[in-house]
């Protein structure tokens, strides 16, 4: 683990809350993939602070700046999950009809066209 103060943990921290922002606007235009390139970066955001090793305890300044931080991520995150849950669902019964008709084909065969 990096050695880190709880100033740069901070950091990264807002680092996170301003990408799930970003997602959260992006989604809500329907641009998926900056959502994505986002969400990429909000994941190395995440393990940054996964891989920090604090060099003392947070003051109470900066525990409330952290909790803070964590509710407006919690925030978005949630926001944007109601945005892109539907559409999740909708590819899911797409993808079971396909499997499902794939199914029937290996079962039955494929039909046969007329040819005229």
């Amino acid at each position: 683990m990096n050695p880190s103060t709880p100033e740069d943990m901070l950091r990264i921290y807002s680092m996170a809350a301003a990408l799930s922002a970003d997602i959260l606007a992006q989604a809500r235009q329907e641009e998926w993939d900056t959502v994505i390139a986002l969400g990429q970066q909000y994941i190395a955001a995440i393990e940054m602070l996964q891989a920090m090793e604090q060099t003392r305890a947070l003051d109470a300044g900066e525990r409330a700046r952290k909790h803070a931080l964590l509710i407006e991520i919690l925030e978005n995150d949630s926001a944007t999950r109601a945005l892109v849950e539907p559409g999740l669902a909708r590819i899911g019964a797409l993808l079971n009809n396909l499997r499902r008709q794939q199914n029937i084909i290996d079962a039955y065969g494929a039909p046969v066209v007329a040819v005229s």
